[in-house]
């Protein structure tokens, strides 16, 4: 009887072992790993391990959030510190877009790899831009909040994973 629990279990380890080391033969590789969200990276390349084509899902993910943010910053009660942010979740908007333009091409050049990388740091500026103006805001009159609190608590984790998985472009 123990004979056959041990010939069970050998037989789960060997598949488990094939699966795992399947991936690793066709070259498969884990584009998040080390990455410091690496959930959020999960969640954005949704499997793929060329980060070039899970580049596209993970814009495309981040556009849908940018335009959330705008959606929200058109619905709130209009400011000065507000039309800051809407007019840089717009530009945030187009440069993601821009991206995705640039990714279109299956093989990127140097140039158009640093166009795509200044891209995305200019998109990590213009969020970074709305906390900073609501928090310049907050030191000359505490009572002004940012309404972008949680928003930002998505698009700051995506978007340095996007730029991260840029990084890792050939």
């Amino acid at each position: 009887m123990a004979s056959k629990h041990y010939t069970s279990f050998s037989l789960v380890f060997l598949a488990a072992a094939t699966i795992l080391l399947a991936g690793h033969a066709h070259g498969t590789k884990d584009l998040c790993q080390g990455f410091e969200h690496e959930s959020v990276c999960r969640t954005l390349v949704q499997g793929l391990s060329d980060p070039h084509e899970a580049l596209k899902p993970a814009i495309h993910q981040l556009i849908i959030e940018g335009r959330r943010a705008l959606m929200f910053a058109n619905s709130q009660k209009k400011n000065t510190f507000l039309d800051d942010c809407k007019e840089n979740f717009s530009f945030a908007i187009e440069d993601l877009q821009a991206c995705l333009r640039v990714l279109k091409n299956d093989h990127l050049n140097v140039l158009q790899k640093g166009d795509l990388l200044n891209s995305l740091s200019a998109v990590v500026s213009f969020y970074e831009s709305c906390n900073d103006t609501y928090l310049e805001a907050a030191t000359m009159n505490p009572s002004i909040k940012n309404p972008f609190g949680k928003i930002e608590t998505v698009l700051n984790p995506m978007i340095s994973t996007v730029l991260a998985l840029a990084t890792q472009l050939p």
